[in-house]
């Protein structure tokens, strides 16, 4: 099977230490991916958790550019059921905005990272996350944000449109083959300070297989020769 998009959402809350996003009827295995931006250098984030199934893993913690920070995570093997997860950051003196996807077959993570860019220019998919590696039958996922203009980029080319939110927007795209690719969005603001989360994740026993085991001579020696 190949890894997809189930559904995903966002919630934005100003002034506040923490966002959530509920997502119903999540189905037995599947993965979730979680991405937090907020306008601050100075608060940092602490968790992104789930009601259900608890802390995620966090990656990219947290990533800054000249107005603000990212970081992002996921969730494996999610157990079925109404899932609200949560990110909690330091302080409440700023907004925070979550995302929140439900995958699909998503059984790796393959590749990660987050890239922070400064006037990166109007043309379209000058935002980027820069590329990373993908997995053949597998999803490519990420968030950009527009933390110099708090105006979110606009999806690139080839990914289908995922949460519109107030500081971002998010994406994805299956992928066919082994990257590496890059996730992309379109900026529209002359000055702008980006920051642009990407994850790909291979399908379950979607890896690389494994090596062949060593091979066995079974046979008898006689006379310092050995016969087969």
């Amino acid at each position: 099977m190949a890894s997809a998009h189930v559904q995903s959402n966002k919630q934005i809350e100003f002034s506040s230490a923490t966002a959530a996003v509920t997502l119903a009827g999540v189905a037995a295995g599947s993965t979730l991916y979680a991405v937090a931006v907020w306008p601050s250098l100075t608060e940092t984030l602490t968790s992104i958790s789930s009601s259900v199934d608890g802390a995620f893993t966090l990656h990219n913690n947290p990533t800054a550019n000249g107005d603000g920070r990212m970081a992002h995570g996921y969730l494996m093997n999610a157990t079925a059921g109404s899932h609200t997860v949560t990110a909690t950051k330091s302080g409440a003196a700023v907004s925070i905005e979550l995302f929140v996807f439900e995958l699909s077959d998503a059984g790796t993570m393959v590749d990660k990272i987050i890239n922070p860019q400064t006037t990166p220019g109007t043309g379209a998919d000058a935002v980027t996350s820069t590329a990373i590696t993908t997995a053949a039958n597998g999803i490519l996922v990420g968030v950009g944000a527009d933390l110099g203009q708090i105006t979110p980029p606009t999806v690139g080319t080839g990914f289908t449109a995922g949460p519109a939110g107030t500081i971002g927007n998010g994406e994805y795209k299956t992928t066919s083959g082994v990257g590496p690719t890059a996730v992309t969005f379109t900026e529209t603001e002359s000055y702008a300070n980006d920051l642009t989360s990407a994850m790909a994740f291979s399908p379950a026993g979607g890896g690389p297989p494994p090596d062949p085991p060593s091979p066995v001579v079974v046979g008898r020696q006689m006379k310092g020769m050995i016969y087969v």
